[in-house]
């Protein structure tokens, strides 16, 4: 039987949950395995088709970007970790909007080494992070403003020549970070399917509970083998995380949704007659 045919049958098949009791527990163990690493291996796909293209290309541009956008003349000079520039009033360094619609700050940094900071000159400069002598402010999500911790930082001069070259430096070792992307969000599919094993260990004790009211006394080792089965319909919701928005990807991290899955399936696919026609050997 290949792993759909199995896949399918997990979900309903009367007649295949019958004969679990009759398998390894290791051969139900490793069918969920499979289904985890078929439903990481998509999930993947998906995210990479959507953003490997954008991350090629912003990372691409990255190097261009960050030289347009460091402003002609600016020299940045941290000595004793005080930063100082040459120029005697404020600088910043804007977004590139583009056409986007969402609603940023006009900038991404200001640099103010002359002035103190002032709470309403950080609003009126609407940015991201502002930069004092010696310490860096950003806005947080509740509108307030936080301010870094001190921290030792080496003496260097920064102008657009130095800035030139560690983008030559940094850009060919950042083009390998899409790679990279692919392959931790593969493994983070892996430990979100790790998760659900974690949710059946109380679905098991709620399909041993059921299995009494269906007339059979299933022990906690048979109905965690049978969740092992019942669950794959959860890990499939996975995907649906991943390629719907909203409320749609919201359903998928109901919390204990993994339990009232595995009971739902069990439910349907052990009605009384085959119950009642159990097979007594052993799961070994």
């Amino acid at each position: 039987m290949s792993i759909f045919e199995e896949i399918g049958k997990s979900i309903y098949s009367p007649s295949y949950y019958s004969n679990l009791r009759n398998e390894r527990f290791f051969a139900s163990f490793s069918y969920f395995i499979s289904v985890a690493i078929i439903v990481s291996l998509v999930a993947t796909a998906v995210i990479t088709l959507r953003v490997f293209p954008l991350a090629k290309t912003t990372l691409q541009n990255l190097g261009p970007e960050v030289i347009e956008r460091f402003p002609e003349g600016l020299i940045i000079t941290i000595k004793d970790n005080q930063i100082s520039t040459n120029s005697s009033g404020s600088v910043a360094i804007p977004f590139d909007l583009g056409s986007s619609t969402l609603k940023l700050p006009t900038n991404f940094l200001v640099i103010d080494t002359a002035n103190p900071f002032d709470e309403t000159r950080f609003k009126n400069a609407s940015t991201v992070l502002y930069l004092t002598k010696d310490t860096i402010y950003a806005a947080n999500e509740d509108g307030g403003i936080e301010q870094s911790e001190k921290v030792e930082i080496p003496d260097v001069v920064i102008d657009r020549a130095s800035v030139l070259r560690w983008s030559h430096d940094l850009v060919p070792l950042l083009s390998w970070l899409p790679f990279v992307f692919v392959f931790a969000i593969f493994f983070a599919g892996l430990w979100l399917s790790s998760l659900v094993l974690m949710e059946l260990i109380l679905g098991a004790l709620v399909i041993m509970l059921a299995s009494r009211a269906r007339g059979v006394a299933l022990s906690y080792k048979e109905s965690y083998q049978i969740g092992l089965h019942a669950i794959t319909l959860r890990l499939l919701l996975g995907i649906v995380a991943v390629l719907g928005s909203g409320l749609l990807a919201a359903f998928v991290f109901i919390p204990f949704l993994g339990v009232v899955i595995s009971f739902i399936i069990f439910w349907i696919n052990f009605p009384d007659p085959l119950l009642h026609k159990k097979n007594e050997t052993p799961i070994q």
